[in-house]
């Protein structure tokens, strides 16, 4: 994993940088269900875009933000947070240092796209984390799978006590179409070579588990 202090650009749009292709549906309705996507790109070494939807079931709690993770080098890669938390709650988020890319708006409503400054190297998965704004996180999407070049999306129950799961992941790339696969927890793999998805019991691209 190489990195450089800098950002190069953050972009708050919802148009699409790169275009999200799979889609998370399981047996729940969709009214059930919260959706998390995230997409990246290495475009060359230190270029490397990341794009991130978020939409929350409508009877989801409230989240104060998203953060994610390149693993097993801990690289907190992108934190989007809402714009409807309390800012005490970001002020109060420490996470051993800066992100690379920080955005903002309503969950559900804004969908950040970024350019920053990263390069993969060793790093072989994407950890995504829901923090609550009494600062409590749930780990919902643990995927190993290539970064140069990825999609992956979780739909997922989140009650009001904060419990996530069941889980229903997809993943796709250049070489596969839709990959989909229920799990009771957040971790799987995504072999985007060989076409295959399948579920993982902890954290084997060295993310701690909760």
């Amino acid at each position: 994993m190489t990195r450089r202090p800098a950002i190069l650009l953050t972009i708050f749009t919802v148009s699409c940088l790169i275009s999200v292709s799979i889609s998370a549906q399981g047996s729940r309705s969709s009214e059930q269900q919260s959706v998390l996507s995230i997409q990246g790109v290495e475009q060359r070494e230190g270029v490397y875009k990341l794009a991130l939807e978020y939409h929350p079931a409508e009877e989801a709690p409230l989240t104060a933000g998203i953060i994610v993770w390149s693993e097993p080098s801990h690289t907190p890669v992108l934190v989007h947070w809402n714009t409807l938390a309390a800012e005490e709650v970001i002020k109060n988020f420490v996470s051993g240092e800066e992100p690379m890319a920080q955005t903002s708006g309503e969950l559900g409503k804004s969908h950040p796209r970024v350019v920053i400054p990263f390069t993969a190297g060793d790093d072989r998965m994407v950890v995504a984390e829901l923090l609550q704004p009494d600062g409590k996180r749930h780990i919902v999407l643990g995927a190993l799978v290539n970064l140069k070049n990825f999609a992956v999306t979780t739909s997922f129950i989140h009650t009001q006590t904060g419990e996530t799961g069941p889980f229903h992941h997809c993943c796709n790339g250049p070489l596969c179409s839709q990959l989909c696969v229920d799990c009771d927890g957040p971790y799987f793999t995504c072999n985007l070579v060989e076409c295959t998805i399948e579920c993982d019991n902890d954290s084997s691209g060295g993310f701690p588990k909760e």
